[in-house]
């Protein structure tokens, strides 16, 4: 299945709710759906609308937030490796890059 971006699932959810607030007064007319369940239903779609769009909004702090614990997984496993007696300038060198790019773009 490929990637469906944030924008297009907002999009949609917003599209079903607008669908629901038009066809649920019907199906309560109707007795085929109670009030309190539409309204409980229109408020756990709203809910999934709300954070999606805060997803959105934060997109790129939490994508930040990745870069940052990955790198510093990688930084805590090649000292520890150190601590047992692995000596491997490449992995230093990889890892004190992988850091300075962080803090590079932190600077920016």
């Amino acid at each position: 299945m490929s990637k469906i971006s944030l924008t297009s699932q907002i999009q949609e959810v917003a599209s079903e709710l607008n669908k629901r607030r038009s066809v649920y007064p019907r199906m309560i007319a109707a007795r085929r759906i109670k009030q309190d369940l539409a309204d409980y239903q229109m408020k756990r779609l709203d809910a999934v609308l709300a954070t999606l769009q805060w997803l959105k909004e934060n997109e790129a702090a939490i994508r930040r937030k990745v870069d940052v614990m990955t790198t510093l997984t990688a930084a805590a496993h090649a000292l520890r490796s150190y601590e047992h007696g692995n000596a491997s300038p490449e992995l230093a060198r990889e890892i004190a890059e992988k850091c300075e790019a962080l803090i590079g773009k932190d600077a920016a």
